[in-house]
């Protein structure tokens, strides 16, 4: 799973999440969840070409974080979503998720695993997760536009 990664702040990034898929010869299938944030660097410390994109609680906030009580925080927050896909099912945590999603509505530009790229309108999350992007037409009036399923790109929004 590649998208959606980036946890913003004013579409600065300020941490990230990977995730990795496979199946165990005694576990079966398993999931490995990745969560970098940036808590308390400053401006200096980023290198020179993240300086316009990175950014930090710190930064953003103007707040010393202790780093425990973050973690601590955020598995809590883990674990209550956990309980409520349980309960409840995907619909609210979708619900959730559609809201704080910084990516729908802009064009984006996506980078397949296979070096394509798909430029187009981020216009919705699917059932599974993935960002569906109603695809830029090269010819006007060739119909309605296609909409495509992505579900592990890097995704760049395109500024105009």
């Amino acid at each position: 799973m590649k998208w959606p990664n980036d946890l913003l702040i004013s579409e600065r990034k300020v941490g990230g999440i990977l995730c990795e898929s496979g199946t165990g010869t005694r576990s079966g299938p398993f999931q490995i969840i990745g969560i970098g944030i940036n808590v308390n660097g400053d401006h200096d410390d980023w290198p020179a070409d993240l300086r316009n994109s990175a950014t930090s609680i710190w930064q953003e906030r103007k707040i010393i974080v202790d780093r425990n009580r973050l973690l601590a925080q955020l598995l809590l927050e883990l674990e209550q979503c956990l309980d409520e896909l349980t309960l409840h099912g995907m619909n609210r945590l979708a619900s959730a998720y559609y809201q704080r999603c910084s990516t729908i509505g802009h064009t984006v530009r996506a980078t397949l695993g296979n070096g394509d790229i798909v430029l187009g309108l981020a216009e919705g999350i699917g059932q599974d997760g993935s960002l569906r992007v109603q695809l830029q037409t090269t010819q006007p009036g060739s119909g309605s536009p296609e909409i495509i399923s992505l579900r592990v790109a890097d995704i760049i929004h395109v500024r105009t």
